[in-house]
């Protein structure tokens, strides 16, 4: 892995419009060719750092992305570089079919309608989706949904993809067919999930969240073995990590 942050995270803060907390000063780099792991109970702060990466919310402190600061005047920028894949795959299809939808991002950008057209077959076919293509994507299966939204973002080449739950809802099959695509991305990638056991099986690290602030980094089998640590933060350890009682580690 090469060693050079291409995410910097100075001190970054925000608050909702209620006054709720979503992130308090945090700090993290994320390196080129890096897979991370972002996890912690619900209301944690993971879905709220990922929206920043491109700019959908803008807090307070420094976030460089890609050798650009994240701030207005540079979102488009950003947002070539980061592609964010959500939680709920309805929130990233809209178009009338399928194939609509993994050409509107090329051609939001510019790219000639041609290129689009032949950049969205080839994501198209690589995702097992291409005979799909005319469908409306509300007549897709929750599985074939999570692959079109993870598409929409691949037609764009993106240096960075941040995923929201990426297995969340999907069968055993449909969960080890996504979780290989995404193992085998080049790209740096940032997942943000409850499945301790997807962070054990792709992940470089780990970062526990809880209340807006990161409160452990580390390898994902040092991290995801602190019983003690995760429980405080209703998570447990991984069923694969566990050892009987009086054995091994102690869970601190």
């Amino acid at each position: 892995m090469n060693k050079k942050p291409v995410i910097d995270i100075r001190d970054l803060s925000y608050r909702y419009p209620d006054g709720s907390c979503g992130l308090e000063s945090v700090s993290l780099q994320v390196y080129a060719g890096e897979c991370l792991g972002i996890v912690g109970p619900n209301g944690a702060g993971k879905s709220t750092l990922l929206s920043h990466l491109n700019g959908i919310l803008l807090g307070s402190g420094t976030l460089w992305v890609a050798g650009f600061k994240v701030e207005r005047k540079h979102l488009a920028d950003v947002r070539r570089k980061v592609g964010l894949v959500f939680q709920n795959p309805e929130h990233q299809l809209f178009m009338p079919s399928l194939m609509d939808d993994v050409m509107f991002g090329p051609l939001n950008f510019g790219m000639p309608e041609e290129t689009a057209r032949k950049k969205a077959e080839a994501v198209l076919r690589e995702m097992a989706l291409w005979e799909k293509r005319q469908r409306s994507p509300l007549h897709l299966s929750l599985g074939e949904k999570k692959k079109a939204a993870l598409a929409t973002v691949l037609v764009m080449d993106p240096a960075i993809v941040a995923l929201d739950e990426p297995l969340v809802s999907l069968d055993p099959g449909s969960r080890k067919r996504m979780l290989r695509r995404i193992d085998g991305l080049a790209a740096t990638r940032i997942i943000a999930t409850h499945d301790l056991d997807m962070v054990l099986q792709v992940c470089h690290r780990v970062v526990l969240m809880d209340h807006g602030t990161v409160l452990a980094v580390g390898h994902p089998h040092d991290l995801l073995s602190r019983r003690k640590l995760l429980e405080a933060h209703d998570l447990e350890v991984p069923a694969c990590l566990r050892q009987p009682k009086g054995e091994g580690r102690s869970g601190i």
